[in-house]
C-alpha cells in the first residue's frame, strides 16, 4: 500500500522552515545549507586559518636566543640497600654444634648456650651494598663525562649564538631593516585598539552569555 504524506505535516515543516529563516535573518536555511555543504565538499574547513606567507615589513627573524646549559641528572638507580647485616654462622660459636634456627644464626649461638653466654652478633658488610655501590661510581663518572659533553656543546652554541647575534643586529641597522621596522610600526598604528579591544569584547560577551 503506498503511503501518501500528510498535509499536517507538510504545514508544520514549512512553518518550522519559516521560523528558522527569520531566526537566522531573513537568510534561506536551504541556502545556508547549501553554502556548508559546498564548502565542504570543495575544499578544507571554514575554520581553518590559511598559510600566510611573509609580509614585505616583517623582519627576516627574531632576535637569537642565548643558550643556556642543562645539568645532566644522575641516572636512576635502584634503592640503597642496608650497608652493614649480621653475618649468619652455620654452628654455635661456643660450642659448636650446628644451628637450624635463623635468630639463632644471626646471634651466632645455641638457645641454650645464650641463655648462659648471650648473643655474639656480629655486623659485616652488605654484598649487595657493595655491588650498589660499585653502580653508583659508575654512574657518577657516566654522569661527568655528559656534563663535561654538554659543556662542549653549550661553547659551541654560544658561539653560534654570538655570531648570529651580530648578523641580526646588523640587519636591524642596515637600510631594508629600518624600511620594515617603519613599515611595520605604521601597520601597528593602523590598527589603533583593535588588538586590545577584540579580546576584551569577546571576554565579556562570553562572561554575559
Amino acid at each position: 500500500m503506498k503511503s501518501v504524506p500528510s498535509p499536517v505535516r507538510n504545514t508544520s515543516n514549512s512553518s518550522d522552515t519559516a521560523d528558522w529563516d527569520k531566526a537566522i535573518g531573513e537568510v534561506s536555511f536551504d541556502a545556508c545549507l547549501a553554502v556548508h555543504i559546498e564548502n565542504l565538499a570543495g575544499g578544507p574547513l571554514l575554520f581553518r586559518t590559511p598559510r600566510r606567507h611573509p609580509k614585505p615589513h616583517h623582519s627576516t627573524g627574531r632576535c637569537p636566543r642565548e643558550p643556556r646549559l642543562h645539568s645532566v641528572h644522575l641516572r636512576k638507580l635502584p634503592a640503597e640497600p642496608t650497608r652493614r647485616i649480621h653475618e649468619l654462622a652455620s654452628h654455635c660459636t661456643i660450642c659448636g654444634r650446628p644451628l637450624t634456627n635463623m635468630e639463632s644464626r644471626r646471634a651466632r649461638v645455641g638457645s641454650t648456650c645464650i641463655k648462659a653466654y648471650g648473643p655474639r652478633f656480629k655486623m659485616v658488610e652488605n654484598p649487595a651494598w657493595v655491588r650498589w655501590n660499585r653502580e653508583l661510581i659508575a654512574a657518577r663518572a657516566e654522569q661527568a663525562q655528559r656534563q663535561a659533553e654538554a659543556h662542549v656543546a653549550h661553547e659551541r652554541d654560544l658561539d653560534a649564538y654570538q655570531r648570529a647575534l651580530r648578523d641580526w643586529e646588523a640587519e636591524r641597522v642596515s637600510p631594508a631593516g629600518e624600511a620594515r621596522r617603519q613599515a611595520r610600526n605604521a601597520v601597528k598604528s593602523s590598527y589603533g585598539l583593535a588588538p586590545v579591544a577584540m579580546p576584551l569584547f569577546y571576554g565579556v560577551t562570553a562572561l554575559v552569555a
